[in-house]
């Protein structure tokens, strides 16, 4: 007999914030309704363990009684009930359907069903994508130019080609620099399929750190809504732990949300006035605030300019933004203000190199 602990699929009961599209229900059979960041997490590693388990089961007390110890956490944090109950084990393994409605990623069946010739255009693609052996240096550039023309036409290939590429991916039968291309190239070419993938990358722990990168940067590009929905919690509570780097999080959730017409400015205020966040985002978030122009991004760029953390890189990317964001005579004056308070004697000269140039 084998004693069954694992949490049912009983759907989530909360969630962080409203979807900014309707989840349809292909997405959310193969992404669940998007909750927290972590709390994805949690659900899909919990129930990775229940199918591992479920191929070796407890056969004593003992061993159920271990299982219930490993699974209570799991069960706590995802919100889903124990299913206390004798089950007999289940023939699904890793990587393949657990049942006959879905796919080898947990996807509907229906988006795997790939044309022979999809097949084999994917398979032409992934040689394009294959970097030459190191000794033939001469056959490097002409390789560069081809992923980079093969990466470009992506949105001209067959949604076939696009899932096909995700499916080797997947499958990691490849090298990281192959596998990076061909989930970009995936995600263009069939960008309904792959985004729940992508989203998955992104939040779950254990793939290629560049691979998980990657789905970052491309989820905003092919699926705004699903990226705002993912990114915007990681973007707000820059959690610790092993996500891909939080500029990229940044620059992915800011396409999606040029891609909505939604207004950046206060995501980007918290980021670049947030002292713990590491240097390059909040650079970055600094320069976006620029380009923003709104009162609350020219507050943040004042706060930032008059902050004393020893960054003078970002201060000086602070000053610039007060020129091209703020109006000329204000900017001028705020400008002259700093540099009669800064004790920093390069600052200082930046300043009035800064308003020598740019006030009359």
């Amino acid at each position: 007999m084998a004693y069954n602990f694992c949490p049912t699929d009983a759907p989530r009961p909360t969630t962080t914030m409203a979807p900014t599209a309707p989840i349809t229900p292909s997405r959310a059979a193969s992404f669940r309704a998007v909750t927290t960041h972590s709390g994805i997490a949690r659900d899909r590693n919990c129930r990775a363990v229940c199918r591992e388990m479920r191929q070796r089961p407890a056969t004593s007390i003992a061993g159920a009684l271990l299982l219930s110890v490993a699974l209570v956490a799991c069960t706590h944090e995802t919100g889903g009930p124990v299913n206390v109950g004798v089950t007999a084990p289940s023939s699904s393994v890793a990587g393949q359907a657990t049942s006959a409605d879905e796919g080898p990623l947990g996807l509907p069946a229906a988006d795997f069903v790939v044309d022979p010739v999809d097949e084999a255009r994917a398979e032409e693609l992934l040689t394009v994508l294959t970097p030459p052996p190191p000794e033939r240096v001469e056959l490097q550039n002409d390789w560069i130019d081809s992923r980079r023309k093969a990466i470009q036409d992506a949105h001209r290939e067959h949604v076939g080609v696009g899932v096909a590429l995700m499916r080797r991916v997947d499958a990691d039968e490849h090298d990281r620099i192959v596998r990076r291309a061909a989930l970009e190239l995936a995600a263009h070419a069939a960008p309904e399929q792959v985004s729940p993938y992508l989203a998955r990358l992104v939040v779950e722990y254990g793939e290629d750190l560049g691979l998980r990168e990657t789905a970052t940067r491309v989820l905003g590009d092919v699926d705004p809504d699903l990226a705002l929905e993912v990114l915007e919690p990681l973007v707000r509570e820059d959690p610790r732990g092993t996500y891909p780097p939080s500029e990229t999080i940044l620059v992915g959730w800011l396409t999606a949300a040029a891609a909505r017409d939604v207004d950046p400015s206060s995501i980007l205020a918290l980021v670049a006035t947030d002292l713990r966040r590491d240097e390059s985002t909040r650079h970055r978030a600094v320069r976006e605030l620029a380009l923003a122009g709104t009162p609350l991004a020219r507050e943040a760029l004042r706060a930032v300019l008059l902050e004393s953390t020893g960054n003078g890189y970002l201060r000086r990317l602070a000053a610039q933004g007060v020129v091209d964001a703020f109006p000329e005579a204000e900017a001028c004056a705020l400008l002259e203000e700093v540099a009669l308070l800064e004790a920093d004697p390069n600052m200082q000269l930046f300043l009035a190199n800064l308003v020598q140039a740019n006030c009359p």
